[in-house]
């Protein structure tokens, strides 16, 4: 086989023994484990098939059929990814992502809004953003109110409005006049004008990186929780904060460009019915607070932050120290697993939403620089206190060093 070259624009990063590969035409980054970073560097550096393969199988203690059988995997395998010469695809015009809190189905085909003098407005702030919502009816308040309240702000600068109107239908909510959606139940109502608000709020905040995690404080710096739905993310969060964390949020890290820092997006916590009986003890108020279902069919409760937890300065951002990727397991034993800082960067990516900035080799440096002095475990838990047990070790060990 022809001995190929890297791709134009391609970067690699080592990240200890192992690599992440920054593919500038593609803007995708890939996680190499050490065979795949030592092969990547020969080709950089231009070494014959010979010395390559030779090097290899040193590293690896395997013959030298083994080993360029290995690399031959690599080789088609970054074919496909269009990392070598040759293989290259064409260049793809990126529009930069923006965080869209999506709601199923589509955008409602909704009647013109009209609002009328009897609406009664309150008003929020979240990050910067300040945001007026105007309720039709008393009822409509005090199902939403109570999930929003620890937002609430004096009426100024507020420069969203969500109106919420209602009809024989049921409910419809207009973000600035725009049609946004529309409800049968005031069980229903809580999580579109929540979302509405959230999505004003992220979509005026300047961000590098939007992580789905969990965050909490020690005061100094920050824990990110990053899970997929229904790995107990909320849950753990939850209790975190129960111990005595700060709470940053239950659902998101928007990580500012080139610190890396966070700062407080503090939405209530978002408990599915499945933890309701599990947190029941932790906060009380817990099991008395109304069922809200969510637009993919999911019954929640939204559980206000205790007033204690909430930084005293909701501007100011902190660095992460403490990446914990949660994972639950009713079956396993609860226990934290060391990660390498790749398998961090990968799995930290895999729960990234948006990335509002282009990519560039600097930008990429940097996030690898950032990851590299970031402490990364994964927890398979079962049990809570087992779990919350095992991260407050990790926050002495920390301390004490």
């Amino acid at each position: 086989m022809e001995w190929p070259r890297p791709a134009e624009g391609t970067h690699l990063f080592m990240l200890g023994e192992e690599a992440v590969l920054y593919s500038h035409r593609a803007q995708e980054l890939y996680s190499f484990n050490t065979a795949a970073a030592v092969i990547w560097c020969n080709l950089e550096l231009g070494k014959t098939r010979a010395a390559t393969t030779s090097v290899l199988a040193r590293a690896l203690r395997s013959s030298p059929d083994q080993a360029l059988a290995h690399i031959e995997a690599c080789f088609a395998q970054w074919a496909a990814l269009g990392i070598l010469t040759g293989s290259e695809r064409p260049a793809t015009a990126r529009s930069p992502e923006a965080c869209v809190i999506a709601l199923p189905g589509p955008r409602p085909d909704l009647p013109p809004l009209q609002e009328t003098q009897a609406m009664t407005e309150r008003h929020y702030r979240l990050l910067t953003t300040g945001v007026r919502v105007r309720y039709q009816s008393d009822s409509q308040i005090d199902w939403v109110h109570p999930v929003l309240a620890h937002l609430e702000a004096p009426a100024t600068d507020c420069t969203t409005t969500v109106a919420v109107t209602s009809n024989g239908d049921g409910h419809c909510i207009y973000v600035d006049d725009r049609p946004y959606g529309r409800c049968a139940g005031l069980d229903r109502l809580a999580p579109y004008v929540k979302a509405a608000l959230w999505q004003a709020a992220i979509r005026n905040h300047r961000y590098f990186l939007h992580i789905h995690a969990g965050v909490v404080s020690d005061g100094q710096s920050l824990i990110l929780l990053p899970a997929p739905s229904g790995r107990g993310k909320s849950t753990l969060t939850a209790g975190l904060v129960h111990a005595g964390f700060q709470f940053f949020s239950d659902e998101v890290a928007l990580l500012e460009e080139g610190t890396f820092q966070a700062v407080p997006v503090p939405v209530s916590f978002c408990v599915k019915s499945a933890a309701w009986d599990l947190l029941g003890p932790l906060f009380p108020e817990l099991l008395g607070l109304s069922a809200h279902q969510r637009p993919d069919g999911k019954v929640v409760r939204y559980l206000l932050p205790p007033p204690r937890s909430l930084p005293t300065d909701l501007d100011r951002s902190l660095p992460v120290r403490r990446v914990i990727f949660p994972w639950y397991e009713p079956t396993s034993t609860t226990k934290l697993r060391s990660l390498s800082k790749a398998e961090a960067l990968s799995r930290l990516l895999s729960q990234c939403l948006a990335v509002p900035l282009d990519l560039d080799p600097e930008r990429v440096a940097a996030l690898v620089h950032w990851i590299s002095g970031v402490e990364a475990h994964e927890l398979i838990m079962s049990s809570l206190n087992d779990a919350l047990a095992l991260i407050g070790g990790v926050r002495t060990a920390s301390v004490s060093k």
